[in-house]
């Protein structure tokens, strides 16, 4: 039996709705730098928070769009400049066909039951050839391989909806890939936010960003399925 998906939803909604985004976060720089590389157009920011990702990308031409559970993190979002609204994605996009060309979905599909309604969304809501950023928790990252022989549970993975961080699905690149082809995308790049040469918990618990740390930030880019976090950049057909 699963969870209802209005569980998790109140869960993620109580979990993250104070938490502002920070754009110095490995995954968020790397997803930033390949928007960078696209022709401006029309942004969704899935997961948008207070904006403080996808508002930077106003004055570089884009119309930014986000969608959020919390009202507190929306209102933020909306004096960036961000056009933000409430919305669980786990219904749905409410947007017509084809009303983007750039969608960004990053710590977001793990957090949801149907995954399968989450990327037919957003193939349905992206214009024909429209870009797909994704990242999610990585299953086989390197700290988990080390982790699981020693009987360790493994990082950013759940066991209970009151507690943690919401995460409900695991993948690794190769699923993940598998899965978005599944939904008629085009993988066009496979990354990773950082490879963690120094254990999580110290930098985490005691503030440290992981940038501190640039080879493991670099390395997740050659060995991206090692990494923390799975970057993915695909097209849709």
């Amino acid at each position: 039996m699963t969870t209802p998906p209005n569980v998790l939803s109140e869960f993620n909604n109580r979990r993250w709705g104070q938490t502002d985004v920070s754009s110095l976060e490995p995954r968020l720089i790397k997803i930033a730098r390949l928007i960078r590389k696209l022709p401006p157009g029309k942004l969704l920011d899935i997961g948008c928070g207070d904006g403080g990702f996808s508002c930077q990308f106003l004055e570089e031409g884009w119309e930014v769009w986000g969608v959020d559970l919390s009202k507190e993190q929306l209102q933020k979002a909306r004096t960036k400049g961000v056009r933000a609204h409430r919305q669980d994605v786990s219904n749905g996009l409410d947007f017509p066909d084809g009303a983007f060309t750039t969608v960004v979905a990053s710590e977001v599909i793990e957090h949801l039951v149907d995954t399968d309604r989450l990327l037919e969304e957003i193939r349905r809501v992206l214009q024909p050839k429209g870009t797909l950023l994704l990242t999610t928790a990585n299953l086989a990252s390197l700290n988990n391989r080390l982790r699981l022989p020693l009987g360790m549970y493994p990082t950013f993975m759940d066991h209970s909806v009151r507690e943690g961080v919401g995460h409900v699905r695991y993948y690794t690149m190769p699923v993940l890939k598998r899965q978005l082809v599944q939904h008629e995308f085009v993988i066009q790049l496979e990354s990773g936010s950082h490879i963690p040469l120094i254990p999580t918990r110290w930098t985490f618990q005691r503030g440290l960003p992981q940038l501190l740390f640039p080879l493991g930030f670099a390395l997740a880019d050659t060995l991206p399925r090692l990494a923390m976090e799975l970057i993915v950049q695909a097209q849709r057909l």
